[in-house]
């Protein structure tokens, strides 16, 4: 779940207000994904989020924690998406399914979609798309 894919050697959250969100690759580029707007331990965080996407068209995101019996409830909701004019809903289609899969990934849930968006984004690696993405990405970093 990355702009560059393969490229990717880390992910950067700075855990602050006003820290950066960025994938940073291989070979030093890195790729901005948006900028935390709040961080509130251990209750919520809030960020921009704007993968390959202009900043102007950023969605926000709050996620919330809270006590579940043994377990802890997280909620999360994606606001801005009026922004997109007519590709909103197209896109925000795409990101209800990836936030669904990132979520169950990181809860240990097995998911056939997960298997499935696995082996695209493979795909798109090997017949050589993902550089065409990551030139042509508006989300490149200078610094």
């Amino acid at each position: 779940y990355s702009i560059g894919g393969s490229r990717v050697a880390r992910v950067v959250f700075e855990p602050r207000p006003g820290g950066r969100i960025f994938e940073e690759h291989k070979d030093g580029t890195r790729m901005r994904w948006g900028e935390v707007i709040a961080v509130e331990p251990p209750r919520r965080v809030v960020f921009t989020f704007h993968p390959s996407r202009a900043e102007s068209d950023a969605q926000q995101i709050e996620i919330t924690f809270s006590p579940d019996g043994n377990h802890t409830r997280l909620d999360l909701v994606s606001t801005g998406w009026e922004k997109m004019g007519d590709e909103a809903q197209r896109t925000r289609g795409g990101y209800q399914l990836g936030w669904g899969l990132v979520l169950d990934r990181f809860a240990g849930r097995f998911s056939p979609a997960l298997l499935f968006f696995g082996a695209m984004s493979a795909g798109i690696t090997l017949i050589g798309q993902r550089g065409k993405f990551v030139r042509t990405s508006v989300g490149k970093m200078e610094d």
